[in-house]
């Protein structure tokens, strides 16, 4: 097997926030001799993030860093996704801002995302 297939198979299981499945498809994933990539740090914050794990998303993302990779824009919109979904608004916030610093356009999501959390808060 290739690592796409693990890695693609670990993306569809962070979208539906089956973290337990992602760990398992990862475990073999190891054992095949591939490692994890950006993507796969990646799903796994978006993995816990759904799961409402939100200590262990924000953990994958300074193993990413550990592992010597530089979050890209889909890392900080996973990061958004998980503080948007947490309520947590001042660090939504900070991680919008720093996305913006970045340079890309960001995604509509992350407005959006924004305007909501803003609203919950009242903010």
């Amino acid at each position: 097997m290739h690592a796409d297939i693990f890695n693609s198979l670990i993306h569809a299981y962070a979208k539906g926030g089956l973290y337990k499945e992602a760990t398992a498809t990862l475990d073999s994933m190891k054992k095949a001799g591939f490692s994890m990539t950006i993507d796969t740090y990646n799903s796994f914050i978006e993995a816990f993030g759904r799961a409402g794990l939100f200590r262990d998303a924000k953990q994958v993302f300074y193993d990413l860093q550990e592992a010597g990779y530089s979050p890209n824009l889909t890392t900080y919109e996973a990061l958004l996704n998980v503080y948007c979904a947490a309520g947590l608004f001042d660090e939504a916030k900070a991680q919008f801002l720093e996305m913006k610093e970045i340079g890309p356009t960001l995604e509509v999501t992350s407005y959006c995302q924004m305007v909501s959390i803003s609203a919950r808060r009242s903010r």
